[in-house]
């Protein structure tokens, strides 16, 4: 039997809680080090010529969170053979299988979701000039773990002082991104990924072999 032959599976296990905080990280080095923090085996395909550098922050998330986030925000897929994990291009993954890797996430998002108590913490520091910045002066105050997608633009644009929710909702606003809720964590993405993830679902729709390479959440 093949790997092409063999079913595709994802892991139920959600791991060890972990907090980690990776500042525009290799993402190799990511990978690496949370292999070190319980997360799975990885064996990387040739086809993952290079990984984005890596922005995200999270508390006491459980390690197949974080993992699934750092899938998506390099635009990876991967597939279970037994204990270990082969991670390789989301191309790659559609050649084998004539349809789009599923990262569990809405094709279409109406609004996005903004972290609770945010309205409630006035801004009262210097603007940071990275959105990065912004988001982990978020998180010092208010519970927030979130990854960026590889493609956002870091440099934050102009704003008015107000409260946290205003600065937060002015960030998606001028950088044209969308914040969403996926367990406990928040992925900020960029419009034009949520419109790419869209024309995927509709192809792997129009495939009747196509079946979800994740369960339901």
């Amino acid at each position: 039997m093949t790997m092409l032959d063999r079913a595709v599976v994802k892991p139920t296990d959600a791991g060890p809680r972990i907090s980690l905080d990776f500042r525009h990280l290799n993402g190799w080095d990511a990978f690496r080090q949370l292999a070190r923090s319980g997360g799975p085996n990885v064996e990387l395909s040739v086809t993952v010529d290079a990984i984005a550098h890596v922005d995200l922050l999270v508390k006491d998330v459980p390690v197949r969170e974080v993992f699934d986030a750092l899938i998506w925000s390099n635009e990876l897929a991967y597939e279970q053979f037994g204990s270990t994990t082969i991670v390789m291009s989301d191309v790659e993954f559609y050649d084998r299988h004539n349809r789009w890797f599923d990262y569990g996430l809405p094709a279409s998002v109406r609004q996005s979701d903004i972290p609770e108590r945010l309205d409630k913490l006035m801004w009262v520091e210097e603007r940071p000039q990275q959105v990065s910045e912004m988001l982990r002066y978020f998180a010092k105050h208010v519970p927030f773990n979130f990854v960026l997608y590889r493609n956002v633009d870091p440099t934050q644009l102009s704003g008015q002082r107000g409260s946290c929710r205003d600065e937060f909702e002015a960030l998606l606003r001028q950088g044209q991104l969308v914040s969403e809720r996926r367990g406990s964590m928040y992925y900020i993405t960029t419009q034009n990924e949520v419109a790419v993830r869209e024309i995927h679902e509709a192809s792997n729709a129009l495939d009747p072999r196509h079946v979800s390479a994740t369960p339901e959440r």
